[in-house]
């Protein structure tokens, strides 16, 4: 038997930890290789695990050369292993960072797109999920703050505009996103998945009693057998007050994206790449940058809780906030154009 094989590439802030841990990893029928094999950083094994969060990510082309063969080989085994199960009817990963690039010092998009097409074939079906763009936006600038940044809503949305030519901005225009992954896959295999679709009010959207908009339309897309009940919560969100102390403290605390230029966040999720491809001990802040975090993010929480009211601010500048607005309005017509479906207007 021939397992589906499927890529489920984010938006990020778009249920992906639910999907990856309740949908994906939970499923009799899938062989998930990661994210989210047993915890929201898994993976089915360290070879796995580094091609994922390593070679599809930031590895230049020359050593992406020199490893993609073995690369190639480590999935090829998986592959066949959810083929030789008779109860796997799909196998694949999950990725948000395959639509867009979080850091300058990941690379583009479409080489990750074509990266992933060699691993796993033409005929991957694609997930992708979507939202409005601004409400996106605002969703990552939280989460942002939890990985050490310390800049406002107007410093991020002026960096992501003004430096477009390296930032992600670009990344969430779907058409392009949409254009890039049918041109390399097919226009059958990809799956777009509106989040007002799959979501009502605080939960899931119920398709039937007991089983989900967003079950029935991923297993169908898969060709497995809908999950019934809910897909359950994986990440405790910061209440407002706990984000603008956690921003506070990030100016004096530096950790992941706070960390100087040459410097890389998330070390602790690749320690499999140094131990097992480059067979060296981890680098001694390896797991400082997480654990600095966690500690900020337990005083933001008790020191916000003397303050509960403090908000963030979502102002930006008028010119950024028109140009980006603008940008989103042209790609969602296009979006409408090709699929026959608009996402939604942007907001000023």
């Amino acid at each position: 038997m021939n397992a589906t094989r499927y890529a489920h590439i984010g938006y990020p802030k778009n249920m992906s930890t639910t999907l990856q841990r309740g949908f994906f990893d939970a499923h009799p029928q899938i062989r998930h290789l990661g994210i989210g094999v047993g915890s929201n950083v898994g993976y089915i094994d360290e070879e796995i695990g580094a091609a994922i969060e390593l070679y599809l990510q930031y590895c230049r082309d020359f050593r992406w050369t020199d490893q993609r063969a073995r690369l190639k080989a480590a999935f090829e085994r998986q592959l066949r292993a959810a083929d030789e199960d008779p109860q796997a009817r799909a196998v694949g990963l999950s990725l948000e960072h395959l639509s867009f690039s979080y850091t300058p010092d990941n690379i583009d998009v479409t080489t990750k797109a074509r990266r992933l097409l060699y691993l796993l074939g033409p005929e991957t079906r694609i997930i992708m999920v979507i939202r409005e763009q601004w409400a996106l936006l605002r969703s990552l600038y939280r989460e942002c703050i939890r990985q050490g940044y310390p800049g406002t809503f107007s410093d991020f949305c002026e960096y992501a505009f003004k430096f477009q030519d390296r930032s992600f901005l670009l990344d969430f225009l779907y058409d392009r996103m949409y254009a890039l992954y049918t041109g390399l896959f097919g226009e059958g295999n990809v799956l777009v998945l509106f989040m007002d679709e799959l979501r009502a009010g605080d939960g899931l959207a119920w398709a039937a009693p007991g089983r989900s908009v967003v079950s029935e339309r991923l297993a169908a897309h898969l060709g497995v057998s809908p999950l019934g009940g809910g897909l359950g919560h994986f990440n405790a969100a910061l209440s407002e007050a706990e984000l603008v102390v956690k921003r506070e403290l990030n100016h004096s605390f530096r950790h992941d994206l706070g960390n100087r230029q040459y410097s890389s966040a998330n070390t602790h999720r690749i320690s499999g790449y140094f131990t097992h491809d480059l067979g060296v001990s981890l680098p001694q802040e390896a797991f400082m940058d997480v654990r600095t975090k966690r500690y900020l993010i337990a005083q933001a929480r008790e020191l916000a809780a003397r303050a509960p009211g403090r908000r963030l601010d979502y102002d930006v500048v008028p010119e950024v906030a028109e140009g980006m607005s603008a940008l989103f309005s042209e790609s969602d017509l296009r979006l409408h154009d090709l699929i026959g479906r608009t996402p939604g207007c942007p907001e000023g």
